[in-house]
C-alpha cells in the first residue's frame, strides 16, 4: 500500500527520500558523534518514519520533514563538496553495477574478423574507386551510417603520379596521452615522389579494408599493382564495423556446451591462438570424440557424418556441393586435400591435411570457424583441441550495429 501512495503522492516521495537520506548519513556517523546528537535525530527519523507509515496527510509529513531537517543540520555533522560526494556515489554504484553485469551475466565483444562470416561479420569493407560520379556522403549521412549501420567512409586523393609503397605501411595514433594512444591512423608512401599519405582505418588489417592490398581467396594477400595519376583516389571506401554482440555468460552454470553452439573462449596462451584475447567459434567435437573432415566437406564424429539435420549446422551444411567454396559464405569445411583441390595449397589444415580422425582428448573442445576459407581454427592451431575451462559463453544478443544480424544470437 505504501508504494501505491507513494505513486500517486509527492509529499510522500519526498518524505521518504529525506527519510533514507538521513538515515545513511547517521549510519555513516554515528560512532563519532555524541549519544544526544544520535538521540534527536533518530527522534525525528521516528516521528517521520510513523507519519508515512500511518498515512499522515500532507500537513503532517511536511511537519516532520521540517523537524527531521532541523535536527539534520543541528545535530549531524556537515559533508564538505556534498554535491561531488554524491556524484562520485553514483558513479560508483553504477560502474559496480556494470562490472557485476559484464563478469556474471553478459560481456560485450566485438568480432573483428571474417573467421565467423555469415553468421556473424567481421569487418568489412566496399571499394567505391571504380563507381563513376562517387562523391563523399554529407557530414550528417555520414554520422547517421555510422551509429545505425557502424559505415565509415575513407577517402585518399592522389597528389602525384605511381602506385603505393607495400612496404611503407604503419599505424600512427592522432592523439597521445601517456601510455594510451587514440584514433590510430593508416600512413604509407605513394607514389615516384614517395609522399607519405593518412586515413583513419579500422584496427584488423587495414591495408585489406582500404584497399590498399587485396586477400587471394583461400591462399593469402597479394600486393596490388594499381596505378594512379594525380587526382585519381588512392582509397575512396567504405567500412562497416565488426558485430557487437553480448557474450551469455549465464547459460553455461546450468548446461554443458553442446555441439553446434558459437562459442566464446578466452585464447590465454594456447598454442597457435593470439595470446590473452578471445575466440568465438562453432564448437564441433567434445572430449573423447574422434573428428575427420571428410572430401565432401562434412564433419564426421566418431563416424557418424553430421549434415543439415544436426543442431547449429543447419546454414553450414546448406551448400550446394557443385559450387566451390566461397570467402564469407556457408561451403562446409574444408580439410588440407579438398582445399589443395580449388587453391593449390593445403592452407591452414595440418591437424587435418586429408580424411584421417583426430582424436580431442578429455576435458577439451574442438572449434571451427563457419567461414571455413578464411578461419584459422582447430584445424591448423598447434594443439587442435582446447581445455574446456577456456570457455566464458555463448554468442548472445547482436546489439550493433542495426544490420538484419541484430538480435539473438544466430545459428
Amino acid at each position: 500500500m505504501l508504494f501505491i501512495r507513494s505513486l500517486f503522492s509527492r509529499t510522500l516521495r519526498q518524505a521518504r527520500g529525506l527519510h533514507e537520506q538521513a538515515l545513511k548519513i547517521l549510519n555513516h556517523q554515528r560512532d563519532i558523534l555524541p549519544e544526544k546528537n544520535v538521540a534527536e535525530v533518530s527522534a525525528s527519523l521516528d516521528r517521520l518514519h510513523v507519519a508515512i507509515r500511518t498515512g499522515g496527510g500532507k500537513s503532517v509529513l511536511e511537519t516532520a520533514m521540517g523537524d527531521l531537517e532541523a535536527a539534520a543540520n543541528k545535530w549531524l555533522k556537515p559533508y564538505p563538496f556534498v554535491g561531488i560526494r554524491d556524484w562520485i556515489d553514483t558513479i560508483l554504484v553504477a560502474g559496480s553495477l556494470a562490472i557485476a553485469f559484464r563478469t556474471f551475466f553478459f560481456q560485450p565483444m566485438v568480432i573483428p574478423t571474417g573467421s565467423a562470416q555469415p553468421t556473424f561479420n567481421g569487418i568489412t569493407h566496399v571499394d567505391f574507386r571504380d563507381v563513376p560520379g562517387w562523391t563523399m556522403p554529407s557530414f550528417p549521412k555520414r554520422v547517421f551510417d555510422y551509429c545505425i549501420h557502424g559505415y565509415s567512409y575513407h577517402e585518399v586523393i592522389a597528389r602525384s603520379a605511381g602506385t603505393i609503397d607495400p612496404y611503407s605501411f604503419s599505424r600512427k595514433p592522432s592523439v597521445k596521452l601517456g601510455p594510451l594512444q587514440l584514433f590510430k591512423k593508416l600512413q604509407f608512401r605513394a607514389g615516384t615522389d614517395g609522399q607519405v599519405y593518412q586515413s583513419s582505418a579500422p584496427d584488423e588489417n587495414a591495408e585489406i579494408h582500404l584497399g590498399l592490398l587485396e586477400v587471394i581467396e583461400g591462399v593469402g594477400r597479394s600486393k596490388q599493382p594499381r596505378v594512379f595519376k594525380p587526382g585519381d583516389p588512392i582509397i575512396r571506401c567504405r567500412t562497416q564495423t565488426g558485430d557487437h554482440l553480448f557474450v551469455n555468460r549465464i547459460i553455461y552454470n546450468y548446461r554443458k556446451p553442446a555441439r553446434g553452439d558459437t562459442i566464446v573462449f578466452r585464447s590465454e596462451h594456447h598454442p597457435g591462438l593470439t595470446p590473452d584475447t578471445h575466440y568465438i567459434k562453432r564448437l564441433v567435437g567434445l572430449g573423447g570424440e574422434r573428428i575427420s573432415i571428410g572430401n565432401d566437406r562434412h564433419i564426421s564424429v566418431n563416424g557418424r557424418r553430421l549434415d543439415t539435420h544436426d543442431p547449429g549446422f543447419e546454414k553450414i551444411y546448406a551448400f550446394d556441393p557443385a559450387q566451390p567454396p566461397r570467402d564469407s559464405q556457408y561451403s562446409g569445411h574444408l580439410n588440407g586435400v579438398v582445399w589443395a583441390k580449388y587453391f593449390g595449397v593445403p592452407g591452414p589444415t595440418d591437424n587435418f591435411r586429408g580424411e584421417g580422425e583426430f582424436t580431442i582428448r578429455p576435458g577439451h573442445y574442438m572449434t571451427f570457424g563457419d567461414n571455413t576459407v578464411n578461419s584459422y581454427d582447430s584445424r591448423a592451431w598447434g594443439e587442435g583441441d582446447f581445455p574446456q575451462q577456456m570457455v566464458i559463453g555463448r554468442s548472445g544478443m547482436v546489439f550493433w550495429p542495426f544490420s538484419a544480424r541484430w538480435g539473438w544470437s544466430q545459428k
